[in-house]
């Protein structure tokens, strides 16, 4: 059955009898509280094995696109900010977090007002920053001092400066949790650092032959890395069963049409889609979409882009509506690929230069750096809180919360309840999600992944997956029994 296929229907009209046969999955108490579920991958200060890749995800033209649109705060000023050069959106309390160049800080934004909540001194010139939830960690990647500022996501401290080596100049910087790493383009040295983000040190600095790393993004579904070079035109794979090195007949020269052509943004979309900004000729102008999965990179489309000048390149996906934004620095605005369609839907502006883009997925919107005016522009994302082809939902009876599997962008959603509709937060949960059940005891939720053959368990608030357990046979629906916890799910396939 191919993933964009629903379970065959004929057998909700087969014999009462042969229904009740049904396979059922039991999967017992291991589950409950007291013994909390252990995350499928888990990495403990040291590189574990090689981690299985997640069931590949094809995109379905599903629905329309819905456009964006800029919101009615508009473009801010924050007091003190010098050249916005990196944003990071917080995945839980949604704070951000803005590089200011040109005086050497971190600043940390309140989401729903913008006010200075916190600012760190950090090294001189901070370009791209990361910021993870579970470990409570900010890094910023400081291209004038070659060095990495580690701090406290909430309070700032610096925590450790990591020195990468004279003339490293490190640019953007990436987190993979499954394996607790952090990836950083040097753009002097022509090589990618790996940090430990446990023990704060330096694992290897990986010299690849290819020159100018500029953009970098994580494939958490795969837990690979990708990193584009500027001056050799060249886009590496890097993979943790290669011990970090780029993967043998996966490097790709993405840009062509211009000479001379040069990647530089490059963004991840939880759907298997890489977003890669290209300079034709000395201006970034053109946008190429790839669909990725275990054998490499396959190119979907590639299309013009308003005039991103020499310093543009910035692109950035909501995860939850799979909408791409690429920023034009010459045009000073903001282009919109839409998803399913995958199609330039609109173009947003924004203050001058604009550059740096980061999601606020759970708030629906995007946050865009404009260094020539030190401003942020707010884009909002109205797609929230759609869904496609819903196929299960559940209420928490404990707070009146409302669980939705969305089947074609494999999510699963968190409603306000009481009867709001409003998004409160989403999280991937596999291929074709089908059925959904909440124990309001234990504030637990589980899906039934079809296309997978598995279960999803996940802590209920905040919406965190918790582990995924294989049950095979096409799952559909699935109940727990909340005296027990003991969770229960059909397996279409196996009858």
């Amino acid at each position: 059955m191919s993933p964009s296929a629903s379970p065959q229907r004929s057998w909700w009209t087969r014999p009462v009898l042969q229904r009740t046969v049904a396979r059922l999955v039991l999967i017992c108490t291991l589950l409950w509280p007291v013994f909390p579920p252990v995350a499928s991958v888990t990495a403990q200060g040291s590189t574990p094995g090689a981690v299985a890749p997640t069931a590949d995800v094809t995109a379905q033209e599903m629905a329309p696109d819905t456009l964006p649109s800029a919101s009615a705060g508009g473009t801010i000023a924050v007091p003190g900010m010098q050249t916005p050069n990196g944003l990071a959106v917080h995945g839980t309390n949604r704070r951000i977090y803005v590089t200011s160049r040109d005086n050497g800080k971190l600043f940390m934004l309140d989401p729903n007002t913008f006010a200075v909540a916190g600012q760190a001194q950090v090294g001189s010139l901070p370009w791209g920053v990361a910021v993870d939830p579970a470990l409570n960690r900010a890094w910023v990647a400081n291209f004038g001092s070659g060095t990495v500022s580690v701090l406290d996501a909430t309070g700032l401290g610096t925590v450790a400066t990591l020195n990468l080596g004279t003339g490293a100049q490190p640019t953007l910087v990436g987190y993979l949790p499954a394996y607790q790493r952090v990836f950083v383009a040097l753009h002097g040295l022509h090589a990618i650092a790996v940090i430990n983000a446990v023990n704060n040190s330096v694992d290897t600095i990986i010299s690849v032959g290819d020159r100018g790393p500029w953009g970098l993004a994580i494939n958490p579904n795969l837990n690979r890395v990708y990193v584009t070079f500027r001056e050799t035109n060249t886009l590496v794979t890097l993979d943790p069963v290669n011990n970090w090195q780029p993967l043998p007949g996966h490097t790709i020269q993405p840009c062509s049409g211009g000479f001379p052509a040069s990647p530089y943004g490059v963004a991840f979309s939880p759907d298997n889609k890489l977003y890669v900004a290209c300079a034709l000729a000395g201006s970034v102008d053109q946008a190429v979409i790839y669909h990725v999965n275990a054998a490499g990179l396959h190119e979907m489309r590639r299309f013009a882009l308003p005039r991103g000048g020499p310093n543009g390149g910035g692109v950035a996906v909501n995860p939850v509506s799979r909408n791409a934004f690429y920023t034009n620095s010459s045009s000073n605005n903001v282009s919109i690929i839409g998803y399913p369609s995958l199609q330039i839907v609109g173009t947003e502006p924004a203050g001058r230069d604009p550059f740096a883009v980061a999601a606020d997925s759970v708030g629906g919107r995007l946050i865009v750096g404009n260094r020539a005016d030190n401003t942020l522009t707010i884009i909002n994302d109205p797609y929230l809180p759609m869904a496609y082809k819903v196929n299960g939902v559940a209420v928490n009876q404990a707070n009146g919360k409302v669980f939705v599997t969305s089947r074609d962008n494999g999510l699963l959603l968190r409603l306000k309840g009481g009867g709001a509709t409003d998004l409160e937060a989403a999280v991937t949960v596999g291929g074709q999600p089908w059925g959904v059940a909440v124990n309001g005891t234990t504030d637990r939720v589980y899906t039934a992944s079809f296309a997978e053959g598995t279960v999803h368990a996940l802590q209920a608030s905040p919406l965190t997956p918790l582990a995924t357990i294989a049950v095979g046979g096409e799952p559909t629906f699935v109940e727990v029994d909340a005296a027990t916890n003991r969770i229960f799910t059909v397996s279409h396939a196996l009858n």
